[in-house]
């Protein structure tokens, strides 16, 4: 009889390299680093690649916007020129 292994990952689940998270941030490789280092964005490693499964990718793009919108509520003029 089988069992489905309960870490099995989804088929067709996205994923993105490196190279595509700095291309899709526009930040350089090692600020991704940093931000995986300092446990800022989720990944695995594949191997000697890093991977960050789009929710996770999607989750960091939110708290930056939460984050940025609490920054501008504290200082309601910040964008005005």
């Amino acid at each position: 009889m089988e069992h489905a292994h309960p870490t099995q990952p989804e088929i067709g689940r996205r994923t993105y390299t490196l190279a595509e998270i700095c291309a899709i941030l526009r930040i350089t490789r090692r600020t991704a680093l940093g931000m995986i280092g300092r446990g800022e964005l989720t990944a695995f490693k594949v191997g000697p690649a890093w991977r960050v499964d789009a929710p996770d990718l999607d989750a960091y793009i939110d708290r930056q916007k939460r984050a940025a919108q609490q920054h501008l509520g504290e200082r309601p003029n910040a964008w005005a020129g």
